[in-house]
This record gives C-alpha cells, structure tokens and sequence, in this order.
C-alpha cells in the first residue's frame, strides 16, 4: 500500500510552525500542535498524544480522518496502519 506522512514539523523538525510549514493542519483541520497524518488511497488517519484526544475527536468529526490515540493499547502505529 502507498501512503503519505505529513508529519507536524518544517524542515527542521520544529514543533511550533510557521504558517507556511502548516500542511497538516490544512489537510485535516486538526490544530494541535502535535501529530501525524496518513494518507492512503482509501483511507486518512491522524496520530496524536493524550493532550489532544479531545480536540482532535472534535476537529476531526465528520472528516472521514481517523483519530489513532497514541500510546494506548490497540492503537496501530503508522508503520502498521
């Protein structure tokens, strides 16, 4: 399977982005400043921590893009997905 990781980060891997750098949020909506989104060719998820489980389930409603809760049990890692 092909997919496409737009990770949370500008070419120096920075956490805090310019908006220019904001690929990620601009696909999915998602606003956190931490996460990853996969992109396949029928399906979309985004990866993020325990500070944005409820932000993202919010931002992410009705997008077809699947929340993946990082860290907890049975959460597929991208690798995976």
């Amino acid at each position: 399977m092909t997919a496409a990781i737009v990770p949370q980060a500008d070419p120096h891997q920075g956490e805090y982005l310019a908006p220019h750098w904001q690929v990620r949020r601009w696909l999915s909506g998602f606003t956190g400043s931490a996460g990853d989104l996969v992109v396949t060719a029928d399906s979309a998820a985004l990866w993020t921590d325990s500070r944005y489980f409820l932000q993202g389930a919010a931002q992410l409603e009705g997008s077809g893009i699947e929340l993946m809760k990082d860290g907890l049990d049975g959460t597929p890692t991208m690798t995976e997905y």
